[in-house]
This record gives C-alpha cells, sequence and structure tokens, in this order.
C-alpha cells in the first residue's frame, strides 16, 4: 500500500512539475453489467482545460470509431487521485468495458487497440491546436 502511494505520488509530482504538460492515462472500464459500453473520458476539476480536452477526446473517439456512443465526459472526484490533484490538463480515457463481452473482444485486437489509440491522438492534436490550449 505504501509502496503504491509512493507511486502515485511521483507520478503527481511529475505532472505538475513539467511544463506544459498534458496528462492522459488509458484504462479499460469495468461493471457488473454488460449494458454499458464505449469510451468514457474523465477529467480533472483543478484545470479548466481538462473540460476541453476531454470533450475534444471524446468527440473525436465518437466520430471516428463509436458513431453509437452516448456516455458523456464526466469530473474526477477524489477516488480518481491522480486527475484529482493534477494542476495541468488532465484525463483518464476509459476504452470501453471488459465486462461487455462484443466491446471486450474488440480491445483484444490490435486493430482495435491502434484505431482507438490513433482516435485518441487525434483528439491530442485537436485539443493543442485549440486556442485554450495555448493560452495556457
Amino acid at each position: 500500500r505504501q509502496k503504491k502511494s509512493s507511486d502515485l505520488n511521483n507520478r503527481l509530482n511529475v505532472i505538475n512539475s513539467t511544463d506544459n504538460a498534458v496528462f492522459i492515462s488509458i484504462h479499460q472500464n469495468y461493471f457488473e453489467s454488460e449494458k454499458y459500453s464505449g469510451t468514457q473520458v474523465f477529467y480533472s476539476p483543478n484545470d479548466p482545460r481538462s473540460e476541453l480536452l476531454a470533450e475534444i477526446i471524446q468527440t473525436t473517439v465518437k466520430s471516428e470509431l463509436q458513431n453509437d456512443n452516448e456516455r458523456e465526459i464526466k469530473k474526477a472526484h477524489e477516488n480518481l487521485f491522480l486527475l484529482y490533484k493534477a494542476e495541468k490538463p488532465a484525463v483518464i480515457v476509459e476504452c470501453g468495458f471488459m465486462s461487455t463481452k462484443r466491446e471486450l473482444a474488440l480491445l483484444k485486437t490490435n486493430d482495435y487497440q491502434q484505431r482507438i489509440a490513433l482516435s485518441i491522438a487525434h483528439g491530442i492534436v485537436k485539443y493543442i491546436n485549440s486556442s485554450q490550449y495555448a493560452e495556457g
């Protein structure tokens, strides 16, 4: 437990001490029910640019890969330590639900992994090219 806490604090220090940092953490979601699917992005409450970053990534993934995805971005609470404490634009991208058989099958393929990574990358580029990023 102490090692995990130390690791998280070290990561947070890197995020907050790096000039012009944008923190993106990639995860897979899980829920007891198979009714949930799709990418969802959580954002830090500490930097208003985080919400824009989340919105751009979510919109880009939807338009490029998941046209039927109706999930919306969400503000992180204290259970998402790095986002909750980050002082830079920061998001967690939940790429899909491992608890949904159809989505798990996709998440296991190299092709889908590359397509989701490319969609996220496109979103990051759009964010970096936005005027709000430049203003920060």
